[in-house]
């Protein structure tokens, strides 16, 4: 049996600033890989939009979003 060290089945990652253009990305590759995301940003719409279009894509849940500034 062989581990796969990218599985993220069952982890929950916050990204900080995913309203902009890398925060998608990594989210993106979190949710790939079977994780779930918490997308933050001061912009709460951008962020809401990003999320919304990763759960048509990877299911309803898998990304939500949060206004935050940090």
């Amino acid at each position: 049996m062989q581990n796969n060290i990218f599985d993220l089945t069952g982890k929950v990652a916050m990204i900080t600033g995913a309203g902009g253009l890398l925060g998608p990305k990594h989210a993106e590759a979190i949710l790939d890989f079977g994780g779930k995301v918490i997308m933050t940003d001061h912009h709460l719409d951008r962020v809401e939009e990003k999320a919304r279009l990763l759960n048509e894509k990877y299911g309803e849940g898998s990304a939500v979003a949060y206004h935050m500034d940090v």
